[in-house]
């Protein structure tokens, strides 16, 4: 069972990255719990996206810190920078998780992902130049 589910989770990131410039792997990439995907995908509001798509069951942060409002201890000791910690989303896969609901999901977070970007206006100005962190 873990290794269907190991198959799932790596279909999952591999379809969110290529469908999605700039998400990165938060965690060991091989030393790692099978049912859990937890990624920062640049740019975008994790809170944002879990309100864009309230038909998936996701998360923000990492497990340790599920009932916190705080950024996570876990993806602060793993160095994540401050501004990427908003930007984290935790995906959980089990027994009962079939491929056809990972290719739904990654749809979704790629469509809903681009279309948080796109309304952006703090980004928009960013690559333009115009704008310049403090």
């Amino acid at each position: 069972e873990n290794a269907r589910i190991e198959v799932l989770r790596d279909r999952l990131y591999n379809g969110i990255i290529s469908g999605l410039a700039e998400v990165k792997l938060n965690g060991h990439p091989l030393k790692r719990i099978t049912n859990n995907l937890n990624i920062t995908i640049k740019n975008v509001n994790s809170d944002s996206l879990l309100m864009a798509i309230k038909e998936i069951a996701l998360s923000t942060g990492s497990a340790c810190s599920s009932d916190s409002v705080e950024s996570s201890h876990v993806l602060r000791a793993i160095g994540l920078e401050e501004k990427d910690k908003h930007s984290s989303l935790r995906l959980g896969l089990g027994r009962y998780t079939t491929s056809e609901e990972v290719d739904y999901v990654i749809s979704k977070v790629v469509e809903k992902a681009k279309q948080l970007r796109d309304s952006s206006p703090l980004l928009r100005l960013t690559k333009e130049g115009e704008y310049a962190e403090p």
